[in-house]
């Protein structure tokens, strides 16, 4: 089974990696990005699972990560 290629085009770079920044900051060692095809916008969705935080930073959450990603 082949995977369909899903391209993001013109991403702003400067709150995306301000957003990753933050996530690494708050304790994420990993994260998994999901590409979200829409009729009106393309979005990419950051997800970081339980084990990817460090475990003396066990603070962030999908909330926290929510509120990063919509300001």
């Amino acid at each position: 089974m082949r995977k369909q290629e899903l391209i993001f085009q013109k991403i702003y770079l400067e709150q995306f990696i301000d957003v990753l920044i933050d996530i690494y900051e708050r304790g994420a060692d990993f994260i998994d990005l999901v590409g979200c095809p829409d009729n009106l916008q393309d979005r990419i969705e950051i997800y970081v699972r339980e084990e990817y935080i460090r475990q003396e930073d066990k603070e962030l959450t999908r909330e926290d990560i929510n509120d990063l990603l919509n300001g």
